[in-house]
């Protein structure tokens, strides 16, 4: 007994500091789950912003230049309906409608729809805060998270960058100081620009698709 009485402090010490890690254990993991749970939802209605754009660049891109077919209208129609907010019914219902005629009214239609440079002036940079930032949240996630988040954010920088490109070769068709020859390699170095958004925004579409599916599936 006269051992116990001489360690017992000891021992409530002991366990007292334990049960104060564990505590302070739990407090964090609590904390971190709530930080995640706030950050997924930044993002999930970042994404949804972004996607309908996107899918609209793709499609305005697409049309202006004259490169419509079925294969693409019915990748448009597809991810229109999935992210139908922020794109207009009537251009849904026309895609739609385009869709099911045959391809040689198809190729009509994307030959009348080949637009001047005016294009140029509708494609602007992406401004997504909650892709840019946030590095601390992303370490609160497992890694395939973070890959995947990731990879969107790269794809994301890089079509701006080719936006800004666009927007360089844009400007510079109306310099009157180029030559005939330069002036034509600007102009076909801005129509490449053009295309290459195109391809890319429907390969981010399609991540951003697939991280919604997967990440989340069961999200509100």
């Amino acid at each position: 007994m006269k051992f116990l009485n001489e360690f017992a402090p000891i021992f409530y010490l002991i366990i007292g500091w334990i049960l104060g890690l564990f505590s302070t254990f739990i407090v964090r993991l609590f904390d971190n789950k709530r930080e995640r749970n706030l950050f997924k939802k930044k993002l999930y209605s970042e994404l949804n912003l972004i996607m309908p754009r996107i899918i609209g660049i793709y499609y305005a891109l697409n049309t202006s230049l004259g490169n419509m077919d079925k294969e693409k209208l019915n990748w448009t129609y597809d991810m229109a309906n999935k992210y139908p907010d922020g794109l207009k019914k009537e251009i849904i219902e026309n895609i739609k409608k385009l869709k099911e005629q045959d391809d040689s009214e198809i190729k009509a239609f994307s030959l009348q729809s080949i637009k001047d440079k005016s294009i140029g002036k509708t494609i602007i940079k992406f401004d997504a805060p909650i892709l840019q930032s946030y590095d601390n949240a992303i370490s609160l996630f497992k890694i395939d998270f973070q890959k995947d988040f990731l990879a969107i954010r790269f794809r994301i920088n890089w079509m701006n960058e080719l936006i800004e490109l666009s927007q360089y070769f844009f400007r510079k068709t109306f310099d009157s100081n180029l030559s005939p020859e330069n002036h034509k390699v600007i102009s076909s170095n801005e129509i490449k620009s053009y295309r290459d958004i195109a391809d890319l925004t429907k390969s981010i579409a399609e991540i951003i698709s697939n991280f919604m599916e997967k990440y989340f599936k069961n999200f509100k």
